[in-house]
């Protein structure tokens, strides 16, 4: 079974538990953003899905969390648990001691070199060409790819020497879901019912 990865850069994300969950938007470098493209990331089920965060805020950006979905136990069902869960992860005076749950002090164009090596990799963003049209090419080919890598910015666009190391280094496709705009966490929904509604 072809494992799916979702890659996104949380541009402000704070790299400490310091920030106050009865205000996320306003004291986490809108970490809520993440949250819920995690909870999108599991929502139908863990097994070969892995979501990985790379946060850039202060106090010592970068920090790359990977969620292993084959190994990593019961996640939190809401935004507010996940708040509590980060902010475990991100204490800086315990050692990380969850399940299937990594971080590491890695970039986010290292992790996406990383991951890259794995199978074709995927660059969403609005105005580019339809996601569907490399879906044909993707089914043709399923049963020889290991796995597919779907990048996504957060509220923030991607920098654009970014985008053109993805592009350029790394051979990332560019695509877009459809005429609206779509938000990160629906993005990842949107391609998790696609991808199994043609099996992957």
């Amino acid at each position: 079974m072809v494992q799916l990865h979702f890659l996104v850069k949380s541009t402000k994300g704070v790299t400490s538990n310091k920030f106050l969950i009865k205000d996320l938007t306003g004291t986490s470098g809108r970490l809520d953003i993440i949250f819920r493209c995690l909870l999108a990331a599991f929502s139908f089920g863990s097994r070969n899905i892995f979501f990985h965060a790379v946060l850039n805020g202060p106090p010592n950006p970068p920090k790359a969390l990977t969620f292993n979905g084959n190994r990593v136990g019961e996640l939190p069902i809401d935004e507010i648990g996940m708040a509590h869960l980060f902010q475990t992860l991100l204490d800086p005076t315990k050692p990380l001691q969850k399940e299937g749950i990594t971080l590491v002090h890695r970039s986010f164009l290292d992790l996406a070199s990383e991951l890259a090596q794995e199978g074709p990799v995927f660059l969403l963003k609005e105005n580019f060409p339809p996601f569907k049209e490399s879906l044909v090419d993707l089914q043709k080919e399923k049963h020889a790819i290991h796995s597919i890598i779907f990048i996504l910015s957060d509220h923030i666009d991607l920098e654009p020497q970014e985008e053109e190391f993805l592009i350029n280094k790394l051979q990332a496709t560019r695509v877009n879901l459809g005429s609206r705009s779509y938000l990160a966490s629906h993005s990842i929904i949107f391609l998790l019912m696609k991808l199994g509604k043609l099996k992957f």
